[in-house]
């Protein structure tokens, strides 16, 4: 562990932080320690009480440890690629990097042998605690939550729960037991300067500051959407979580039998995709452009019927993925479709298989222009109402 949380490079302001979290005594000795001293105190005490650690870890991280024992000693754990950095390679207890497959679609997570080692004789134990389990639903529905809206502050955290998922006072109780001690929420917690509040921020949004002012950008979206509660927990079902959107299982089925890549592949490029959408300036042209480019498919010879069908696919979920700076909203709840059409330009694997960039400009016009949602067309939430009834009410 000592080498690790080397590795990591960590000051010392960090260390301490970290040792709050993992809830071990961060104050007196631990403040007029070196970063080298603090390091071996904190090992140490882990190392003697593991529990402590284990019982404040994502419930899915514990899964992780409890198939680690039964793999050889400095093993790799494959990790999804993505954004997000599990929890114990953010706390020192791990090392997650990217593999030397530039092609892979997995991180390589490593644990500290000596905390392996330590939690073997209880991580069943752990898993089958009833607190755990119970810590690990509630938990999933708050990351659910950020993840959703992007960025929350406590008090908009908290007036969600009340209004909408938690009716009663003792389960309330709960929830905050859990926001205070859970190790993946507390870091997802960051300070706002401008704001000068304290934001949860989901663990796949890469700039706060400029999310929090993209979200302060539409003043005039006044309430958040809500969501049912499994919509909501597929949305915190960490590391690759399902964002609510109704062409979810449609952008799976063309991502695997279209463009040839595996179940897992698929969830990975679905939530790129999602994130792509909230911060990235490369808009939806360069998102079906970069999905394009990275296809394990590499010829679409004489398959363009295939493939405007699918550009057409992956443009409904980008305007259904609910948005952070719109409060969970989508592009078609708010008519912010426009007619400005995406330019694509050709990739190296388009270009080899001879494409015209006139007939797929054209495709992509025409997947653009059939997914307009009129005032009066059935809502795309699939409420079964006329559109300016539903989700176009008042816009």
């Amino acid at each position: 562990m000592v080498e690790v949380m080397h590795r990591m490079d960590f000051d010392a302001y960090t260390l301490i932080g970290n040792a709050y979290m993992m809830g071990y005594n961060s104050g007196g000795t631990l403040d007029s320690l070196n970063v080298e001293q603090i390091i071996s105190k904190l090992s140490e005490e882990i190392l003697a009480n593991p529990r402590t650690v284990l019982m404040r870890l994502p419930f899915e991280e514990l899964v992780i440890l409890q198939i680690m024992k039964e793999i050889p000693p400095d093993s790799y754990y494959a990790v999804p690629r993505t954004n997000h950095v599990m929890a114990m390679a953010q706390i020192g207890l791990a090392l997650q990097f990217e593999s030397d497959d530039n092609n892979a679609y997995d991180d390589v997570l490593t644990v500290a042998e000596d905390f392996r080692k330590a939690c073997i004789p209880i991580i069943d134990e752990v898993l089958e605690n009833e607190y755990v389990k119970k810590r690990a639903t509630i938990e999933e529905l708050l990351i659910g939550i950020i993840n959703i809206y992007g960025a929350l502050s406590e008090d908009q955290l908290f007036e969600l729960l009340r209004k909408k998922y938690v009716e009663k006072d003792e389960e309330m109780e709960i929830f905050e037991q859990i926001l205070f001690g859970s190790i993946a929420l507390n870091l997802m917690e960051t300070y706002s300067h401008e704001k000068d509040d304290y934001f949860y921020l989901s663990p796949f949004a890469l700039d706060v500051d400029k999310v929090l002012s993209d979200i302060d950008g539409r003043p005039e979206i006044k309430s958040f959407k809500h969501f049912n509660i499994s919509a909501i927990a597929e949305a915190g079902n960490m590391p690759i979580p399902a964002l609510p959107n109704p062409y979810n299982n449609r952008i799976m089925e063309i991502l695997e039998k279209r463009f040839g890549y595996t179940e897992k592949e698929a969830k990975a490029v679905r939530l790129t995709m999602w994130q792509d959408v909230q911060e990235s300036d490369m808009g939806i042209g360069g998102i079906i452009q970069h999905v394009i480019d990275h296809s394990p498919k590499k010829d679409f010879s004489g398959d363009l019927e295939t493939l405007d069908s699918a550009l057409q696919d992956i443009s409904n979920y980008l305007n259904h993925a609910p948005r952070w700076k719109f409060k969970g909203l989508c592009p078609d709840d708010l008519v912010m479709i426009g007619d400005k059409t995406p330019k694509i330009v050709l990739g190296p694997n388009m270009r080899r298989s001879g494409y015209d960039p006139e007939r797929v400009q054209q495709m992509v016009d025409q997947a653009w222009a059939k997914r307009k949602v009129g005032r009066n067309d059935p809502c795309p939430c699939g409420s079964g109402k006329k559109y300016k009834n539903c989700c176009g009410k008042g816009y």
